[in-house]
């Protein structure tokens, strides 16, 4: 085994373990940072999407759900990129400001209403790239045959 200690990095010291003989200590450096982030996201899916609880015993099932947190962690991430200073939140702050609250949703024989509370980051959400012309007469869903409409009440 191959222990690195990195001084000055930031206010601790970086330490790292490795068992790569190959690779030149500043390549080493250089290439874990990145796997950190990784790391990062690992941290913060189990931690928000509750990855340590999955739902089954059996592995197929722990696949799917581990799959269909990596989506969830995507689309949290893909909201967070359209709004406005908010674009490095992770998902259980954008989850507590914009997606946490009450609502109601009717569907009529042409479109599907959604009707959310106004909060204080409500304006974000308008104003969001992504939610463009969802707010304003809604927009038709193809495999839906509906239109869906938001409206903040």
């Amino acid at each position: 085994m191959r222990q690195l200690a990195v001084i000055n990095s930031h206010e601790k010291p970086m330490f790292i373990i490795t068992t790569d003989f190959k690779h030149s200590i500043k390549d080493i450096v250089e290439m874990y940072p990145p796997r950190w982030l990784i790391e990062l996201g690992i941290k913060t899916q189990t931690k928000f999407f509750d990855l340590n609880q999955l739902a089954s015993d059996l592995d197929v099932k722990m696949d799917f759900d581990t799959f269909l947190t990596q989506i969830a962690h995507m689309l949290y991430q893909i909201l967070a990129k359209n709004l406005y200073c908010h674009e490095n939140s992770e998902p259980e702050k954008i989850y507590q400001k914009f997606i946490e609250g009450a609502g109601k949703i009717n569907v009529y024989d042409d479109k599907v209403v959604v009707r959310l509370k106004k909060k204080r980051s409500t304006g974000y959400l308008i104003n969001a790239p992504i939610l463009e012309g969802w707010v304003d007469g809604g927009k038709n869903i193809s495999w839906l045959g509906k239109k869906l409409e938001i409206i903040w009440e």
